[in-house]
């Protein structure tokens, strides 16, 4: 890289992140992590990279029981780091000003680069649409099932039943998962990614922050089953598939048939509805806390 080159960078870098924190627009709250199109930034020192927050596991807040960021927090939540690297083409680099960065390009090769706080799990389709916005190909640490994975499923049982553990006044959930689910293994883990165009940031922490609620949403149904459960108590059984795009779960609850579907829309927004047998919608609040609850 020469020394314009350098120049042209570092430049962008300040311009960036300039950009980034002003649309933050000094909201340093976890909803601003969840719902700022660009993450929360914040910005870098010294002795590390800026970083961009994208996404509150909701077991967070509860446990904080406030919704005020702190410093202290900062540290415990996933992040992507922000940096420029080299690369062997040329990259339009931003070079206008920190309202619009696009106004003017520079032509360089090197490139954003976002690295994760820790390896980040992708199921293949959402790699796929991830893949588009890539200034060139990341490293896939290794392939692999995201439910597999994650469960750590081995295929000694027929099925993977997840039985809860709630306390024994609760009815418990024991969740059987579809094994066509468990088959494939082109999910991927990936450390870092360079983005050929900064503009594309929003659509790139849309994708990442859907994928994170997915990998939650399969956490938390993980974090349910753990511990020893209790033979001869009480029982509710569902059936689920869950996908890169939809979770499905499937219920019989008092001689009728629910079925409660968890979608990606094409805006990269979780949405939960419950249906009955008949296709009628159970409580449409009960559809909004759903969605809220899950986002």
């Amino acid at each position: 890289m020469t020394v314009a080159e350098r120049s042209f960078c570092v430049n962008a870098l300040d311009l960036f992140e300039g950009f980034l924190l002003s649309s933050s627009r000094g909201n340093f709250s976890f909803e601003a992590i969840s719902t700022l199109l660009h993450g929360l930034l914040l910005p870098r020192t010294p002795l590390r990279p800026a970083r961009i927050y994208y996404t509150v596991e909701p077991s967070y807040i509860v446990t904080t029981r406030r919704r005020q960021l702190e410093l202290s927090d900062l540290d415990n939540l996933d992040y992507m780091e922000l940096s420029v690297v080299s690369i062997d083409k040329e990259i339009q680099m931003p070079a206008g000003d920190v309202r619009n960065p696009w106004s003017s390009l520079s032509i360089c090769k090197a490139s954003l680069q976002l690295h994760f706080s820790t390896p980040m799990l992708f199921s293949y389709g959402m790699w796929r649409r991830l893949e588009r916005h890539l200034a060139r190909p990341a490293a896939v640490k290794e392939n692999v099932n995201l439910y597999r994975y994650m469960s750590g499923f081995k295929f000694e049982e027929p099925e993977l039943v997840m039985r809860t553990c709630l306390p024994e006044a609760h009815l418990q959930h024991w969740y059987t998962v579809n094994t066509t689910s468990l088959l494939d293994e082109k999910d991927c883990v990936i450390s870092d990614i360079c983005i050929g165009n900064g503009a594309d940031l929003a659509e790139v922490v849309s994708i990442v922050r859907a994928q994170a609620i997915h990998n939650s949403l399969w956490e938390s149904l993980l974090a349910m089953s753990t511990g020893k459960w209790k033979k001869g108590l009480a029982h509710v059984d569902i059936r689920i598939f869950p996908s890169p795009a939809r979770f499905e779960l499937s219920l019989c609850a008092e001689s009728k048939m629910y079925l409660i579907r968890i979608e990606l829309t094409r805006e990269f927004e979780w949405i939960g509805t419950v249906e009955d047998s008949d296709g009628e919608k159970v409580n449409v609040e009960l559809d909004s806390l759903l969605t809220t609850r899950i986002n």
